[in-house]
């Protein structure tokens, strides 16, 4: 690799900062470029959970019965 070159860690992988740090310690890299998955970041963990409360919904039980049947 030629010495006035910076090698930069991208892709889908680097999802946390301890990935990040992941590749800065096991890689001769000497940063990391994060392209829209910071953008999702955000926004991912919390999305999940929200979904994950709306899953955990209880609906009566005479709903439940019906809906068996169809």
């Amino acid at each position: 690799i030629k010495p006035d070159v910076l090698l930069l860690a991208h892709g889908a992988a680097l999802v946390d900062p301890e990935d990040a740090q992941y590749m800065l310690d096991h890689t001769d890299c000497h940063g990391v470029q994060l392209g829209s998955s910071i953008e999702r970041m955000a926004i991912e963990k919390p999305l999940e959970e929200r979904a994950a409360s709306f899953k955990a919904v209880r609906f009566p039980e005479v709903l439940n019965s019906h809906f068996q049947n169809v």
